[in-house]
Formats: C-alpha cells, sequence, structure tokens
C-alpha cells in the first residue's frame, strides 16, 4: 500500500517547506514594524519632539529588532533544513514534526506578538499625545 510522499525532492520535505514559508511571511511583517519605528525615531529626532516619544521608539526598535532576528534566524534553519539531503528519500523522520511545529508555533507568536507590541504602541504614543496638548 503507498502511502502520501512527504517529501518534494531529495532534499525538501514538506514539513520544512511549510515553516519556512511562515517564518518567511513573518520576517517580512516584523521587518515592515521594525522598519516603521526605525523611520518613527529618525522623524521625532529630525522634529527634536520628545516627551517620551523618544524612549517609546527606541524601545520598539530594540523589540522588533529582536523579534526580527529571532524570525530570521526560524527562516535560515527552515532554508538550511532543506538543503541537507533526508537520511531516506520518501521518508521524514517523527522528530521532524515535532520540530517543525515547534518552529511554526514560534513564528506565529513571534508575528503576533509584534501585533499587539505595535497596537500598544500606537496607544501609547496617544496618550503621549494627549498629553502634549493638554501641557500645550
Amino acid at each position: 500500500m503507498m502511502g502520501i510522499s512527504m517529501t518534494l525532492t531529495d532534499t525538501i520535505a514538506i514539513p520544512e517547506l511549510v515553516w519556512t514559508v511562515i517564518a518567511f511571511v513573518a520576517v517580512i511583517y516584523v521587518f515592515r514594524v521594525f522598519k516603521r519605528a526605525v523611520l518613527n525615531l529618525s522623524y521625532l529626532k529630525k522634529m527634536g519632539w520628545n516627551h517620551g516619544r523618544e524612549d517609546v521608539a527606541i524601545i520598539s526598535i530594540i523589540t522588533y529588532g529582536t523579534l526580527l532576528f529571532i524570525q530570521v534566524m526560524n527562516m535560515f534553519v527552515g532554508i538550511l533544513s532543506m538543503v541537507i539531503p533526508s537520511i531516506k528519500t520518501n521518508t521524514v523522520h517523527p522528530l521532524t514534526y515535532v520540530i517543525v511545529t515547534i518552529f511554526i508555533l514560534k513564528s506565529c507568536v513571534v508575528a503576533v506578538s509584534a501585533f499587539f507590541i505595535d497596537r500598544r504602541q500606537v496607544v501609547l504614543i496617544r496618550k503621549i499625545q494627549i498629553l502634549e496638548e493638554n501641557d500645550g
């Protein structure tokens, strides 16, 4: 009886491809919010605004930079795993499913965390704006 093959080529298994694609999508998203944080800081410095905004921007850069690094490493491990040939063709070691699941969950947690951090940053900046309007 023939089972479904979990390999696409001699080196690429479907689980590895899935985790690499998910990590790639997360890299794109986290890079976008990281770039926005960097541009935000440069804009604040250019305009000379502070009142805590610069600290928020710096914290955002550190946070998003860390999340971006984690996602790039996930993607790198996925690409590396697709380059290394499997021990047997048309088989995937059961431990691969555990590792892939961990990488997929980690990528999803990092991307969702970046989303919620970004939303809270928007709320914090709005609060700072309200304080500035009340002071002015």
